[in-house]
Parts: structure tokens; C-alpha cells; sequence
């Protein structure tokens, strides 16, 4: 007896760990990715939040339009659980090979009718309602809805019934797991390695070996990027998951102390641009995986510099120091017409200051006051911006971490009216931004636009830029 229910317990255990029937929508979306090469992006968006954010219903000129197909939407499916894509390569002239999307259904009577509402027919193939019109098709089974739109030609049915069962299988585990994990308006993942293998790049050109140790290096190597709209700003975060191997060859450097802020002179800067790079791994990765870069740069720049890389054995690290970094001053003085100075510095090896020498003496007559020191080679394009003992740069507002990543940027727009600009469309939202910052190395980045208005949601604010421009392109409409 003891036998039978050990072995009827057992029974029970493996028919409750091998039932997908209740399986979520994450788990489902994590199975179909597990073990398929192809995907080089995938990730999650919090549909409903992210209408929420944008204020959609009570948005004047498209709450009316957009409030009926919404509800249609949300009785059909259920956008409290956040939508799951995928993208597959390669890519062919910037579009995807494929992409499937994965949706919870709420009511599959629902959706079922407004399909057929709106003139879609709907076929049978097993437990799965299928449709498919040109390159787009979707499926649905029990709880689960999946689109899948590709540019080549295919037959939906086989496409849609191959993502069911890969929906039911063992789900993803690792950094793929992980990233599935986010919290965040939008979630993205790439697979380095994937993106490697789906693309047609010089570095397929590499000697089979270096192609083979390429693709270990890049084994298991993602990149996960949250995006979230919040109120009177817009922040883009980036964390990679690199294997050890490729950690240890890239170039990226930090320097807390921001040693470029001090050697690009005084006043208050509108754009900023600084680079930290540890040159000699960069010189190794470039022998490496490509060789032919520095043919191509010095045949492309000539002049000093081919002389200068001659000089140094087409070594970077014996000319550059790996910092770099430019500031912008000045404001428009009548609509789009900016007479702005800069300053930049080029921090230069030992070798390099014979090509600092030979900057000096060709260009430095274009500049107000040009600088030449054992750390590289300072310009400025006013004297009333030059490097100071008693004066520094004063960053704007939120730049404090300015010059200490391997690459960091700002802009900032404050007190600047764009509208002298002849911006057009989409451009027109960049009169919403207050100041905009960037920051990345080895670890990941952030990127941070910052509105003007800093109560409201960026998504609402944008929305009503995009309206009131859209009424001026059609002057003479009410929307």
C-alpha cells in the first residue's frame, strides 16, 4: 500500500509539473525563446500604463476616437498583464525577419467577434482559431493570443502552431530569466550573440578561428535597456550582461575625478561630449577582429595623422591618451542662425605630440588660443572660454557626472526658444526638453531627457505637441 501511494503521489507530482494549461504569460512567452537562436531582441511593454500615462481618454482632439477601440480592446484582451515581443533576424535593410507578440486573452468570445466585426475570418487548426492577412497572422488558444508578422512569404498556420508549442516546453532560465523579470514600461533584451550570428558583417570576413573565438567570447552576452515615461521626464536604462571573457576585452575606462572637465576651459556650456578609453585594449580588440580599421582611418584622414600612425606602427595607444571631450557655448542670436564657440582637448601619447606639433602649426590660426601639453592638445575658439586658474566649466544642471564614464553628453536647451528652429513633425518635441544627459560604460548607460514641464507625464506632453502640430500642418481642419 505504501508503494502504490508513493507511486500515486509521485504520478501526481510529474502530471502537475508537465500541466502548461495554467502556465502564465510570461512563462509561456520565456519557453517560446528557449533554445531559438534566431531571436535578437525581445521584452515586455505595459500596454495599460502606458495609456494611462499619455491621458489618451481625456486628451480633447483624440479621447472621443480612441476611447471605444481601447475598451473593445481591453474586453478582448487582458492589458493589465503586460504584452511579450520578440524579434528575430536577420535584418534586411533595417526590418526584422520576423517578430511575434504575445497577449494574455481576456475573452476569447470577444475576440473572436470583433474579428469577424471587422472582417477578418477566422480558420480552425486543432485547439487553435487562426487567421492570416498578408505578412501578419494571429493565433489563439485557450488564454493565449500570438501575432507574428513576417516579410518573407509563410504559411501562418504552421508559423503560429510551432510558437503554441514552444510556448509549452521548459521555460528560458539564466540572463534571459532575468531580464523577463523587469519591471518597467517598456523592457528590451538583445543576444549579442545572436545579433552576431544573424548578421552579415565584415567580421564574418575574419579567419575561421578568430570567427570561432568571436562567437565564445560573445556566448551568453546580453544587453537589457528599460524604458520608463514618468512625470516631466524620460529615462533609458542600460545593464550588460557580458560574459567574463568579453568584459575582459573591451575598452571601456572610468575616472571618477573627470580629469577632461578641468582641461576644457571655462563658461557654461550648452553641449558636452567626453570619452574615457584604454586605447591599448582597444589597439589588441581592433588587431584582433579588425585588422583593416586602421588602414581604412589613415588612408580616409591622411595627412598628419597617416604620418603620425606610420610613426607609431599603426599603434592608437602610442598617440592617443584615450581622452577625448568638446564643449559647445552660445545661443541663437536671430532664429536658427548660432554662431557658437567650442572648446575640445585630444589627449595625446608620446607619439602623438608630434602630431599635436604639426595641428599647432596647420590649424592653430583658426583658433583663438590653441594648447599644447605633455597630457595632449587643448583648443578654443574664443579666449573668453579658455582654460583658466581661477575659472572652470559651470555644468548645467544634472551634468554632474560629466566626463567621469568611458562616454557621457548632455544638451542643454534652457532658456533657448526653439521655435526659431523650422523643426518639423516629430522633430517639434525636442521644444519640450529642458536638458538631456547621457552616461555609459562596461556596466551599461542612462540616458535622461528632462521636460520643461516637469508635472505632467512626458507621454501626455508629447501627444499634445504631436496634435496641436498635426492642426497646423492641415491649418484651415479641426481635428
Amino acid at each position: 500500500m505504501k508503494k502504490i501511494i508513493s507511486a500515486l503521489a509521485l504520478g501526481l507530482v510529474l502530471i502537475a509539473c508537465s500541466d502548461t494549461s495554467n502556465r502564465s504569460l510570461q512563462d509561456r512567452f520565456s519557453a517560446f525563446l528557449n533554445g531559438k537562436t534566431e531571436i535578437v531582441a525581445f521584452g515586455s511593454a505595459e500596454l495599460n500604463t502606458i495609456l494611462k500615462k499619455s491621458d489618451y481618454a481625456n486628451q480633447p482632439k483624440i479621447g472621443a476616437f480612441l476611447k471605444s477601440p481601447v475598451s473593445t480592446l481591453k474586453n478582448s484582451l487582458n492589458l493589465d498583464k503586460p504584452a511579450f515581443y520578440a524579434v528575430e533576424g536577420p535584418f534586411e535593410y533595417g526590418n526584422p525577419k520576423s517578430v511575434y507578440v504575445f497577449m494574455e486573452v481576456k475573452n476569447a468570445d470577444s475576440l473572436r467577434a470583433t474579428l469577424t466585426k471587422n472582417g477578418f475570418d477566422l480558420e480552425k487548426s486543432g485547439d487553435m482559431d487562426f487567421l492570416q492577412d498578408g505578412d501578419m497572422s494571429l493565433g489563439i488558444e485557450n488564454k493565449l493570443a500570438i501575432i507574428t508578422i513576417k516579410s518573407e512569404p509563410y504559411v501562418g498556420k504552421d508559423l503560429l502552431a510551432d510558437a503554441f508549442d514552444r510556448s509549452e516546453g521548459d521555460i528560458s532560465k539564466g540572463k534571459i530569466h532575468d531580464i523577463l523579470n523587469k519591471k518597467s514600461d517598456v523592457v528590451m533584451g538583445m543576444n549579442v550573440s545572436s545579433l552576431y550570428e544573424t548578421s552579415n558583417t565584415d567580421l564574418n570576413s575574419l579567419p575561421k578561428d578568430k570567427q570561432n573565438e568571436l562567437k565564445a567570447m560573445l556566448k551568453d552576452s546580453y544587453i537589457e535597456n528599460l524604458v520608463s515615461f514618468d512625470n516631466g521626464e524620460v529615462v533609458f536604462e542600460t545593464k550588460n550582461y557580458f560574459s567574463n571573457k568579453l568584459k575582459s576585452e573591451l575598452f571601456f575606462a572610468s575616472n571618477s575625478s573627470a580629469p577632461i572637465v578641468a582641461k576644457l576651459g571655462q563658461g557654461s556650456p550648452r553641449f558636452g561630449f567626453s570619452m574615457n578609453l584604454d586605447m591599448r585594449k582597444m589597439q589588441k580588440f581592433m588587431d584582433s577582429y579588425s585588422p583593416e580599421t586602421m588602414d581604412a582611418l589613415s588612408e580616409e584622414l591622411g595627412g598628419p595623422f597617416a604620418f603620425a600612425m606610420m610613426a607609431a606602427g599603426n599603434d592608437l595607444s602610442q598617440v592617443f591618451s584615450g581622452q577625448f571631450g568638446f564643449v559647445m557655448m552660445g545661443d541663437p542670436e536671430q532664429g536658427d542662425a548660432m554662431v557658437p564657440d567650442f572648446n575640445f582637448h585630444v589627449g595625446l601619447a608620446g607619439q602623438g605630440q608630434q602630431l599635436g606639433k604639426l595641428a599647432q602649426s596647420l590649424f592653430g590660426s583658426s583658433f583663438s588660443q590653441m594648447d599644447l601639453s605633455k597630457d595632449g592638445i587643448s583648443a578654443f575658439s574664443s579666449t573668453q572660454y579658455a582654460s583658466s586658474p581661477t575659472s572652470k566649466l559651470s555644468l548645467p544642471m544634472g551634468c554632474e557626472g560629466f566626463g567621469k564614464k568611458s562616454i557621457t553628453a548632455f544638451l542643454n536647451l534652457e532658456g533657448l526658444d526653439m521655435s526659431g528652429f523650422d523643426l518639423e513633425g516629430e522633430a517639434k518635441l525636442i521644444e519640450l526638453i529642458k536638458y538631456a544627459t547621457f552616461e555609459y560604460d562596461l556596466n551599461g548607460g542612462r540616458l535622461v531627457l528632462k521636460a520643461k514641464d516637469g508635472k505632467a507625464n512626458v507621454l501626455k506632453q508629447s501627444i499634445q505637441k504631436l496634435i496641436q502640430e498635426l492642426e497646423g500642418e492641415i491649418s484651415g481642419l479641426t481635428i
